[in-house]
């Protein structure tokens, strides 16, 4: 599923997508990822780009699928998760300036 230049606030609602593998998310400005857990055990792969959140949901570290977390140029971004590494192989972060740390569960 790709999504890109959504134009207002949106909210997604996966749910539905149980099957769901990989997510690409870009240039959403108005992204907004609920606290209402996304029911997606199948999802392997997750990548965000140029999205303007602050944080990521705690939900997120506990996708049991969960391999891969791309995130890059979101230049709000200042907080991961710190249940994150769960099932996680690889983290990549480029361009997001106000992530200084990393959870401690990612070692």
């Amino acid at each position: 599923m790709r999504t890109g230049a959504l134009p207002a606030p949106v909210a997604l609602n996966l749910q539905a997508l149980r099957c769901l593998r990989t997510v690409e998310l870009s240039d959403c400005s108005q992204l907004v990822l609920s606290d209402a857990e996304w029911a997606l055990p199948a999802l392997r792969r997750l990548s965000i780009h140029m999205c303007d959140m602050a944080s990521l949901p705690a939900w997120l570290g506990q996708l049991p699928a969960l391999e891969q977390l791309v995130l890059t140029f979101c230049s709000h971004l200042a907080a991961l998760p710190e249940s994150l590494g769960v099932s996680l192989v690889q983290l990549k972060v480029e361009g997001c300036s106000r992530l200084v740390a990393l959870p401690a569960s990612l070692g």
